[in-house]
């Protein structure tokens, strides 16, 4: 687990020492688990988490009162197997991909979550979730207004999932998700469309107006999508097999894709922001 102090919170966020994680995925889980140091996984929209967390109450002194004890707050990102009792929960997404029984929390303070799929799952699990939807990554132009400044500079941008970059190393138009987190909002920023596996890489262009379509990829499971898409007013976004049509999807003028997150309103997740 990587922790952050923001604040009164530890903001914890997902990511791992490289090599442990190659090792883990290479069949060797323990000892994976037992190698840390190196390089870290840095997979850009993971690092959001304290980011944003930083930014509200950077924003809002008022944001959270002085802290009476440290209290674990996951934010951006599929990490909900990560939660644990007592853990406050806002705007973080199930990982459609993790088994039901690896999620072992029975008591979260859950103020706001990613979407309804989401929400419908801690619901089941009886655990108490306001219908409060939204990835806090969606603030990040509102905390940091300078990245709707940025001129525009290319014409698409491929930003794949952390476990497809060998996939699309090679595209011309592509950046990894591991290259520095300035590097990649600015590549986002700087593009008229943006395509990919990287559920991030469309949260950052949606908030900044930028269409936005996504590739479906071998191996990663649709609950991410969905979750996010239905958390922002939309049902049955389609998701494209491969860049190209991805980039007809958004030519095409699907409102789904078009309309972006213009069904979802900031006010409510800013609101629920912890106060502890």
């Amino acid at each position: 687990m990587t922790i952050q102090r923001v604040g009164p919170f530890d903001v914890f966020y997902w990511n791992p020492w490289a090599l442990g994680r190659w090792v883990g995925r290479h069949g060797f889980p323990r000892l994976g688990r037992r190698l840390r140091f190196g390089p870290r996984v840095n997979n850009f929209g993971d690092l959001l988490g304290p980011r944003v967390a930083a930014g509200v109450l950077a924003a809002d002194a008022a944001a959270a009162g002085p802290p009476t004890q440290r209290r674990r707050l996951l934010t951006v990102g599929s990490a909900l197997q990560f939660a644990q009792d007592g853990d406050i929960i806002w705007g973080t997404g199930r990982h459609g991909d993790i088994p039901p029984e690896m999620h072992t929390f029975t008591a979260l303070d859950v103020r706001a979550v990613r979407g309804p799929l989401t929400r419908e799952f801690l619901l089941e699990r009886g655990i108490d979730c306001p219908e409060v939807y939204g990835d806090p990554a969606l603030l990040l132009p509102i905390l940091e207004p300078r990245w709707a400044q940025v001129a525009k500079r290319h014409a698409y941008t491929v930003v794949p999932n952390l476990h497809e970059w060998q996939r699309y190393r090679r595209h011309p138009q592509a950046i990894s998700p591991r290259a520095p987190l300035d590097d990649v909002l600015e590549r986002i920023a700087a593009s008229d469309m943006v395509v990919g596996s990287s559920l991030h890489g469309a949260i950052i262009a949606e908030s900044l107006g930028i269409p936005a379509a996504i590739v479906a990829g071998p191996g990663l499971g649709p609950v991410r999508y969905l979750d996010y898409y239905a958390g922002t007013g939309r049902q049955s976004v389609p998701l494209a097999d491969n860049v190209d049509a991805a980039l007809k999807l958004i030519a095409s003028g699907d409102s789904r894709i078009s309309s972006g997150t213009s069904g979802w309103s900031p006010g409510p997740l800013l609101s629920a922001f912890p106060k502890i």
